[in-house]
């Protein structure tokens, strides 16, 4: 948990204030094509198979034991349904959809990669080089990395 969290939240902490030009980056520069691939990376992050470990870990047992006090003391059955239909529609999307948003962000991770080998942050470094592993076999040429 903590690494997905430094993952996450120690780049933005890390960050350059200043873009490759010298002025400061702002929330509305980047046309329409960067404000996409933020979004794709932000819903990308969502779909690692670590994040898939971690709804497997956290919902399984919640499932489990809404039914089971559905069971036991009665209740709602929208309450249990709710508590099963979203954890598992939640896991599906992150399973299916993870190679797919995989090869769309690949650009965005490959850029990363480069800022951080030249910021000498080899935490991030290291991170990123496990993201991109994972897609490398459906590149053509890069399979040593």
């Amino acid at each position: 948990c903590l690494e997905e969290l430094l993952g996450s939240h120690l780049p933005v902490l890390m960050a350059d204030t200043l873009d490759e030009t010298g002025s400061p980056d702002s929330a509305s520069g980047g046309g329409l094509e960067q404000k996409l691939m933020t979004v794709l990376a932000i819903v990308y992050k969502q779909t690692t198979p670590a994040k898939q470990q971690l709804l497997l870990i956290e919902n399984v047992p919640q499932a489990v034991a809404a039914v089971l006090f559905l069971l036991i003391a009665g209740g709602s059955v929208f309450v249990g349904l709710v508590n099963i239909v979203l954890p598992a529609a939640q896991y599906f999307f992150a399973y299916f959809a993870h190679d797919c948003l995989h090869r769309q962000v690949f650009p965005w991770l490959v850029g990363k990669l480069d800022a951080a080998i030249h910021g000498g942050n080899g935490f991030i470094e290291e991170q990123l080089r496990a993201d991109l592993a994972i897609g490398l076999h459906e590149k053509e040429g890069l399979t040593n990395f």
